[in-house]
């Protein structure tokens, strides 16, 4: 639901860069409603990864005595992973000008997004977890931390090379997964929010009993909110005392906070949505529905809004020519297609349609 209507929003809404750059250069827009859209916007990709580390984990783990299951899981991980690359590159074709696709100096067919990414990180928890079946003695939640931790020291490093430092002279498709001309969502930093899910994860399985407690769910709330809030008190100690981040300029050390930000926010939400899903009401509204299908929904929401693969979309007839009410208006109907289309598809009604049969009646 956020990643819908944030994209729709920043695609069509006619002021949205203007009121972007007025937000980063003054701390704020002029306007209460986009300042508070907008903080939570740039929260939506961070959780999206997370989570994604949260739930493959978790799953794994809910058989783990099971070697049959483990085994099964873990091939479906690598599978899927793939198979999130493969889709990836494929939304990224472009059939309207195909003879293009290749012939540009940096094209776009080589950009590493979001699906790319995320399938990258799954392969990852999963050649992690291998190992811990290898060294069953070191704990699963020790190889995704140390996993993680290294990802930040690469990230620190990166952060102190110049741009021209990063270009390897790789392949482009290589190129853009670590920082390229379309590096979208590079493993780096993205791959850590994927390992804290997978850490996560690994809690949650062994905490799983006292989940539904309140008393739990309240100490991740204050946990997420204290680390959140601590880290961005700590930016500031930093910028004057840098040299606890050896060589890293003020910019590296937002950024580098803003990970850890991004992180206690997510502790929060976890905690607060499960104290939300207590309430019977809550757990019958229609949005919950629209996270069992994810892929399908970013899938089919590229197409529409961007024209991958055929090349053209809303992209093409309303970018950035909509005002605010327009926007946020047809951002609520999209909302709506997709909750349809999922419903449709949920209870097999696609099904239905291919085994109908027509029987004339003369």
């Amino acid at each position: 639901m956020m990643m819908l209507q944030g994209h729709f929003i920043k695609l069509t809404f006619e002021g949205f860069d203007t009121f972007k750059t007025l937000y980063y250069s003054n701390g704020t827009s002029g306007s209460i409603l986009f300042d508070t859209w907008f903080r939570i916007k740039v929260y939506t990709a961070p959780f999206f990864f997370m989570i994604s580390g949260v739930v493959f984990v978790y799953l794994l783990l809910l058989k783990k005595e099971e070697t049959s299951y483990v085994r099964q899981r873990l091939l479906k991980g690598f599978k899927r992973g793939a198979l999130l690359i493969l889709i990836g590159y494929l939304l990224q074709v472009n059939l309207r000008a195909f003879l293009d696709t290749f012939s540009s100096t940096e094209p776009w067919i080589y950009a590493f997004h979001i699906l790319q990414c995320i399938g990258a990180g799954i392969i990852a928890l999963s050649g992690l977890f291998y190992l811990h079946l290898k060294i069953p003695q070191v704990q699963l939640w020790v190889f995704y931390l140390i996993a993680m931790f290294v990802f930040l020291f690469l990230y620190i490093e990166l952060n102190n090379l110049t741009s021209s430092a990063l270009y390897l002279s790789f392949p482009q498709l290589i190129q853009n997964a670590i920082e390229g001309p379309h590096s979208v969502f590079p493993i780096v930093p993205w791959l850590i929010f994927i390992f804290f899910g997978g850490f996560l994860g690994t809690l949650f399985k062994r905490y799983n009993k006292k989940i539904e407690n309140l008393g739990f769910n309240i100490i991740l709330m204050v946990f997420g909110l204290l680390f959140h809030y601590l880290c961005l008190r700590s930016t500031l100690a930093f910028l004057d005392v840098r040299i606890l981040f050896i060589h890293l300029n003020p910019w590296g050390v937002y950024k580098f906070s803003w990970l850890f930000k991004c992180m206690g926010l997510f502790v929060f939400a976890i905690g607060f949505c499960n104290v939300l899903l207590k309430n019977k009401w809550i757990r019958q509204i229609p949005f919950s529905y629209l996270g069992k299908d994810t892929l399908t929904i970013y899938v089919v929401h590229c197409i529409l809004l961007y024209g991958s693969v055929f090349g053209f979309g809303i992209k093409t007839f309303y970018k950035n020519s909509l005002s605010a009410f327009e926007s946020i208006f047809y951002a609520g109907l999209f909302l709506v297609f997709f909750m349809l289309v999922i419903d449709f598809k949920q209870k097999g009604r696609f099904k239905k349609i291919s085994k109908f049969e027509f029987k004339p009646t003369f």
